[in-house]
């Protein structure tokens, strides 16, 4: 850039003393005899001899009728006018900005090939991105597990590390979504939220990749429950192997789980492109209140929509703002322009195309152990790579309440634990035990019911088992209650699925990471400085550069449509004019010009003209050579033109070169 700079100081410096000077020459054609009406004084030459058109004084004087006025010392002050504004205009309409740029110290890929030399790579891992293949072999086991202890765990209240929120057009929205508050959950069910949305991703949110530009996977869930009839309830659940939990075990209360479908298979293909799924749930308690008055009975059927896909990573060229899902994954072609996502390797580093093509046991390793990546831990004396696989959100947060590693199963088939609610406050596995008051849980009193559940039983003879059993009762059926209120209910099943989601996306990196998990870079990128200017100052220099390329192509045509007899008028052309006006004595000896000279030489005709032809021989060797020689006189009448000097056409191409030298000025004394 400080080349540039240079060339563009050197270029305004030597822009006007250029221009002038071609001016200087085109003034000798204007001062010379081309058209038999032409008028120029010998006044308007002495002008142009002058160089008025650079001279400010000289220009205000020509404004009022000094005689020094003519059309070319306008034409030659407009173009040195265009060429002097032209350096400050771009100084004001051309600024510079500093851009970052990517050099293959940057690229990930370049570390694998020599295109760098010895250098390092600049770039670093920021995480991990699992592949579709893997998420579809994902063990069931091994995230349902981790699902329970979240849901055990979570608080409303925590800062979530891979809550990312929706893009959002609302410039209000942006601005709250700015906020302190808005990782936690129960921001998103808040007032302040205004309908803000999130997704989750292996990824940490806000994680910038530089000047790189990569994609991550993602899954957003929402949730509506309705209120159906208590005989809406499905008899048979449907499915190929549907999630079915019944509790009945003390007769005063019956809770039915339904989760159609089939829990024991994964629902996302290998493709990159979005995918939608949807997921039912249905669940219906029946009281008896006149064994136990907990309450009455409640059916409601809970849809859940579940979108996979890709978004691109906050980077440079968005401005370090996370685009929102993208529908179609790119053609390889746009991938390998515009992209530097790159698959592990074992993928070969290649660029992933939109279906994701391991091999059978691709994405299968699942290593034993626990990664920094996630809190996972694979056993494989537990789990296997077999089905059952992990299910979509909502089946999977159903496993999680009501499956068999639940609170609830510990209930439903305790037939030889007489005391199961003192085993579920042991294990600390009751769903959403943490969610604040401010959300759901002051309206269904669960933290409070808790506490004095699981404080009670500590200080209860076992042997009283009818107050055991009411309170199992009860609580079962204030935990169930979270149901009967559907908004109640939609978040609890959305910040369930939210947690299911994360589980499967971290459980999967943790476990292939090393291996079929795709890294995920970011390089800072090296700043240059380049020039930048806006449409209209494009659009301004644009009309001003080509006006000014008009003028001096004009101003070279008009050279050489005719011969000149001086290139400029210099010293010794002035004094040659000079010469011929003896016999008019309008030129006073040394000293000043009066005003009356100057006006008398308004008078005298400038223009040279063609006096005469004549033969002058100009090779001494042979007289072949001899040519034809046009004298000129100041004021000479002969029309000055190519045509007319070019004689005869055998010497033509000679006389090109000659032309300058050709012309000779008589000094003779030719009356207007």
């Amino acid at each position: 850039m400080l080349f540039v700079r240079v060339l563009n100081a050197i270029a305004s410096v030597l822009t006007i003393p250029v221009v002038s000077a071609v001016l200087a020459h085109g003034a000798v054609v204007y001062a010379q005899r081309r058209k038999a009406q032409q008028a120029v004084s010998l006044r308007q030459v002495f002008a142009l001899a002058d160089r008025a058109w650079s001279d400010v004084l000289m220009l205000w004087d020509a404004i009022w009728k000094d005689g020094t006025s003519s059309p070319y010392i306008w034409f030659a002050a407009g173009l040195l006018a265009l060429s002097s504004l032209q350096a400050p205009i771009k100084e004001a309409l051309v600024s510079t900005e500093t851009i970052t740029i990517m050099t293959c110290m940057d690229n990930p890929l370049y570390i694998f090939s020599d295109h760098c030399g010895d250098n390092l790579g600049i770039h670093q891992v920021v995480g991990y991105d699992p592949e579709p293949y893997s998420l579809a072999r994902a063990p069931q086991g091994v995230i349902v597990r981790d699902v329970v202890k979240k849901l055990a765990t979570v608080s409303d209240l925590d800062m979530q590390l891979h809550l990312w929120h929706e893009p959002s057009t609302n410039t209000k929205n942006i601005n709250l979504e700015n906020n302190a508050f808005s990782s936690q959950l129960q921001w998103f069910y808040s007032e302040a939220a205004q309908n803000s949305t999130y997704f989750v991703s292996a990824i940490a949110n806000n994680t910038g990749t530089g000047i790189l530009r990569e994609h991550a996977i993602r899954l957003n869930s929402t949730a509506e429950c309705v209120p159906i009839d208590i005989a809406a309830f499905p008899a048979t659940c449907p499915g190929d192997q549907p999630l079915v939990a019944l509790y009945n075990r003390s007769g005063g209360m019956s809770i039915d789980i339904c989760a159609p479908g089939d829990y024991t298979t994964s629902p996302w293909t290998l493709a990159r492109e979005r995918q939608d799924i949807q997921e039912e749930l249905f669940v219906r308690v029946l009281a008896r209140p006149e064994v136990n008055p907990v309450g009455s009975s409640f059916a409601v059927r809970c849809n859940a929509n579940t979108t996979r896909g890709y978004f691109e990573l906050g980077n440079i060229q968005n401005s370090y703002s996370a685009s929102g899902l993208i529908d179609q994954w790119p053609t390889n072609e746009t991938m390998f322009h515009n992209f530097n996502d790159y698959l592990s390797a074992d993928g070969g580093y290649n660029f992933p195309s939109n279906n994701d093509t391991y091999p059978d046991d691709r994405g299968a390793r699942w290593a034993p152990g626990t990664s920094i990546f996630g809190e996972i831990n694979f056993d494989p004396s537990l789990d296997s790579v077999e089905p059952p696989y992990t299910p979509g959100p909502l089946m999977t947060s159903a496993l999680a309440m009501f499956g068999n590693d639940s609170f609830f199963n510990m209930a439903a088939n305790s037939s030889n634990n007489p005391h199961p609610l003192l085993s579920i406050c042991q294990a600390n596995n009751i769903p959403f035990i943490r969610v604040s008051t401010v959300g759901v849980a002051s309206a269904v009193g669960l933290n409070e019911v808790d506490a004095s559940v699981c404080d009670n039983l500590v200080q209860l003879n076992f042997s009283i088992t009818d107050e055991i059993w009411y309170l199992e009762n009860n609580f079962l059926y204030s935990w169930m209650s979270i149901f009967n209120d559907t908004s109640y209910s939609k978040e609890f099943l959305e910040i369930g699925m939210f947690l299911s989601s994360e589980s499967l996306l971290l459980g999967t990196v943790a476990a292939t990471f090393d291996s079929y998990s795709r890294a995920i870079f970011s390089s800072p990128g090296f700043l240059v400085t380049r020039p930048s200017v806006t449409q209209k100052g494009t659009i301004a220099i644009s009309v001003l550069i080509s006006s000014e390329l008009l003028c001096l192509t004009i101003l070279v045509g008009y050279i050489y449509a005719a011969p000149t007899w001086t290139a400029k008028f210099d010293s010794f052309a002035v004094a040659q004019l000079a010469m011929t006006t003896a016999e008019e004595d309008v030129i006073p000896p040394i000293g000043p010009f009066s005003k009356e000279v100057r006006n008398k030489l308004k008078g005298v005709d400038g223009l040279v003209g063609v006096a005469q032809d004549g033969t002058h021989d100009v090779g001494k060797e042979s007289p072949k050579k001899a040519v034809r020689v046009i004298s000129l006189a100041r004021g000479g009448e002969g029309l000055v033109t190519r045509q007319r000097m070019w004689r005869p056409k055998s010497r033509l191409k000679w006389l090109r070169k000659k032309k300058s030298t050709e012309l000779l000025l008589d000094h003779r004394n030719v009356p207007l």
